[in-house]
């Protein structure tokens, strides 16, 4: 996705007018910088009074809907804009290469900040040429205005992605090691597929999916 196509979401979504022009200013410095931005809308900013969470990594676009419930868990007024900008990487540059497979969520098992994030991803190999990907990871990255700050961690897969697909399950580290006290209530997900040469090393690590989300309610 442009810049000029979510451009266009934040033009076509936002009508309040400070909030559009700073939601503007946010994915224009995120394009910039060549960092991600997150922004969380508040429904009174918004054309149809609904509040959005959208996630802008240079490349692609997510948005997710929130509920009321979760509105107030996060603290988001109805008139609020939460913004936060970042980094493209936790642990060094990725490489930007055209996405050659779909992933998508599967479901996610009951979730704890204190127990690992458990559940199955489903990927389907894309385009004319069905390579067999070896060394790959799936990385999860979370969200949460509250979050004092960003946590990202990988999932590494001992099988390769064969074509055509299939489905696989993930486990990754309990957030709640990172966290003091723990947290409870909807956490954003956000999963990507990865390939490296070298793990070990962190060389030539290479997106090779589209963005998976999901709201996980966290007991």
């Amino acid at each position: 996705m442009t810049l000029s196509l979510v451009r266009k979401w934040v033009e076509s979504t936002v009508r309040h007018p400070n909030a559009r022009a700073r939601a503007l200013s946010i994915v224009e410095q995120a394009a910039h910088q060549r960092v991600d931005a997150t922004l969380v809308v508040g429904r009174e900013l918004t054309r149809n009074h609904r509040c959005y969470l959208a996630r802008w990594d240079g490349v692609e676009l997510v948005v997710l809907e929130l509920t009321q419930p979760q509105q107030r868990c996060w603290k988001i007024a109805p008139g609020g804009l939460v913004v936060e900008v970042g980094s493209p990487s936790m642990s060094g540059p990725v490489e930007e290469v055209e996405s050659c497979v779909s992933l998508a969520i599967g479901a996610i098992d009951p979730a704890s900040a204190d127990w690992p994030l458990t559940g199955t991803f489903r990927f389907e190999m894309e385009g004319p040429l069905h390579t067999v990907i070896e060394n790959s990871a799936l990385r999860a990255r979370y969200f949460r205005p509250d979050l004092p700050f960003r946590v990202a961690t990988t999932c590494y897969l001992r099988d390769a992605l064969r074509p055509p697909g299939g489905e696989m399950r993930f486990r990754f580290d309990p957030i709640g090691e990172h966290l003091q006290p723990p947290l409870a209530g909807p956490l954003a997900v956000f999963l990507q597929l990865l390939t490296a040469e070298d793990w070990a090393a962190q060389r030539r690590e290479r997106k090779v999916s589209n963005v998976a989300s999901a709201l996980v309610d966290l007991q």
